[in-house]
């Protein structure tokens, strides 16, 4: 079986308690983009990726986000690599 590199459930109660500690930008951003409310693309909260969990992450565009100081999106691609992953 191949090995799962998104959501692993070794990951799931992380991502889990993740989910419940946004901040206030966070949450703002989160209720505008939620419910296919930009242009009809999904958008998922803490996903995992291999062994990083992006804050934002949206399949059809395959870009997902992590919050530093800002927010920065980057091809999914990229967050493999930055992992460690061959794409």
């Amino acid at each position: 079986m191949p090995e799962r590199y998104h959501n692993r459930t070794d990951q799931k109660g992380e991502r889990q308690a993740l989910r419940g500690m946004l901040t206030s930008s966070e949450a703002t951003l989160w209720k505008a983009l939620s419910g296919k409310q930009l242009d009809g693309r999904k958008f998922r909260r803490q996903h995992g990726i291999g062994p990083f969990i992006a804050d934002l992450y949206c399949p059809s565009e395959r870009l997902g986000s992590k919050w530093t100081e800002r927010l920065t999106i980057t091809p999914l691609h990229q967050l493999m690599m930055d992992c460690g992953m061959n794409t």
